[in-house]
């Protein structure tokens, strides 16, 4: 029996997944050697929810196959028993810019440099190239170019219908959630600074 034949006949409703390193690695450094509605049902793979629960969320796409591939190609694997839940975190709400920043000390140096509304618009980029792939091309150009935390805003609002149309309203939900928060924390940190950013 091949693996896709093998993880559909042993794939369960109930069956909470997580990803390998490999699923992580699409994300954290932006493989993108899959589909993006593909990306779009690996991004909701979080350690907590059953393959029904991320079924629930995407309803117009074929989720169970999807997974099934992903068990299969070895993006994911079932949560052992014995690991606890909670300790996996939901990958949206990781900031992926840091994870290059650590590279060298001059990164270090530009990281420290960086403004909240810069580091806001990278995060968004990040999360939209992730989700969304070059069909945002056109989005993610305008946050890029957005100076203002005004304009951002609405950028963030059109990206979040841009991700519904292709993965689905609950990771739009997400993504927006998070951004909505960025943004509070943003508008906080910029209280006592001019909102236009350099450059």
């Amino acid at each position: 029996m091949n693996q896709l034949k093998s993880a559909l006949a042993t794939l369960r409703p109930s069956d909470v997944l997580t990803k390998t390193p490999r699923g992580e690695a699409e994300f954290s450094q932006r493989v993108r050697s899959l589909p993006q509605k593909v990306r779009g049902v690996l991004i909701l793979v979080n350690g907590r929810r059953s393959v029904a629960e991320i079924e629930s969320m995407l309803p117009i796409l074929p989720v169970f196959g999807t997974l099934a591939a992903l068990v299969a190609t070895g993006y994911v694997e079932e949560l052992p028993a014995e690991a606890p839940a909670s300790a996996v975190p939901l990958p949206i709400q990781r900031a992926p810019v840091t994870v290059a920043m650590t590279i060298t000390a001059a990164n270090d140096t530009i990281a420290a440099e960086r403004t909240p509304l810069e580091e806001l618009r990278e995060a968004a980029i990040a999360q939209l190239r992730g989700l969304a792939g070059e069909a945002a091309a056109n989005l993610i150009g305008r946050i890029h170019t957005s100076r203002r935390l005004g304009e951002l805003r609405i950028e963030l609002q059109r990206a979040a219908q841009v991700l519904e149309r292709f993965v689905g309203p609950e990771v739009a939900q997400i993504f927006l959630e998070e951004m909505t928060t960025r943004v509070h924390a943003v508008s906080e940190a910029m209280t006592s600074q001019p909102a236009v950013l350099a450059g």
